[in-house]
């Protein structure tokens, strides 16, 4: 079940691309420079990290740059800016809060603490976006999965 809600988290953490100030959230990465970022970064003291992996990308984009912001109660978040080659264009950003790009424990088990910080930091994140654009509209309820036709439910 642990495991579960750890790979639900990350799941949610993953696919949210936005961008964050701090505590403010902006979502216009059309409208805002590599350069803004990467000032935002270390204005908040971000530490830029090497990309370690081989980003192979079709549409243009360069390697990603990655910063590491430092957080307090849960896992440091990484920070990946995707842009153009060409103009330096932003593409998108990715936030991922995983305790595993620290900690290469097999079953890393956390205390409560902890993975309630991670919920918080999610119902935070979804509340925001939720604010911004309004509540989604689903169309499918993936919360329990065993209970779903395996056959046409991801069709």
């Amino acid at each position: 079940m642990k495991k579960t809600l750890r790979n639900t988290l990350t799941l949610g953490f993953l696919l949210i691309v936005s961008t964050s100030f701090g505590q403010d959230l902006g979502y216009d990465i059309h409208n805002t420079s590599l350069n803004k970022y990467i000032q935002i970064e270390e204005n908040l003291k971000s530490k830029k990290i090497p990309t370690t992996s081989n980003h192979v990308s079709f549409s243009g984009d360069a390697q990603p740059i990655k910063f590491q912001r430092t957080e307090k109660k849960i896992a440091d978040l990484i920070t990946y800016y995707y842009f153009k080659e060409k103009d330096s264009t932003m593409s998108s950003v990715l936030y991922e809060w995983d305790v595993s790009n620290f900690e290469n424990k097999v079953n890393n088990q956390k205390p409560k603490k902890y993975q309630k910080a991670f919920i918080s930091k999610y119902k935070e994140l979804k509340e925001n976006i939720a604010t911004k654009f309004g509540e989604p509209k689903i169309k499918r309820n993936y919360s329990n999965i065993s209970k779903l036709d395996s056959i046409n439910t991801f069709v």
